[in-house]
């Protein structure tokens, strides 16, 4: 978990997030979201770093014992990425690419 929250530690994740093409950044209610082709699939909130989830994936953040964003006392299908995720890029990338797919099925549907 990282508690950073300029816009250097933006830029940064968005950099890192590069390899599954153009990523564009939103500001939705102080909230920055990872958007590729339309499909929010990453949010930073307070200086965290959230990836989408779905039944499947969630587990492997809930074996690092991660929190889902929530707000307004709902919890959404987004779960903080764990510091061993962030600290190991090839992990970052996994998970990263992960969470795309999850929010483009989400969107098919």
């Amino acid at each position: 978990m990282c508690y950073l929250t300029k816009n250097g530690y933006v830029e940064e994740i968005r950099k890192r997030l590069e390899f599954l093409g153009l990523i564009t950044i939103k500001n939705i209610f102080g909230t920055i979201a990872f958007v590729k082709d339309d499909i929010f699939f990453g949010s930073i909130s307070r200086g965290i770093l959230y990836f989408k989830t779905d039944g499947n994936s969630v587990k492997h953040y809930e074996r690092y014992n991660m929190a889902p964003f929530s707000t307004r006392g709902k919890s959404l299908d987004y779960y903080e990425v764990p510091k061993e995720i962030l600290d190991n890029n090839k992990l970052f990338k996994e998970w990263a690419e992960v969470a795309l797919n999850v929010a483009t099925k989400k969107k098919e549907k």
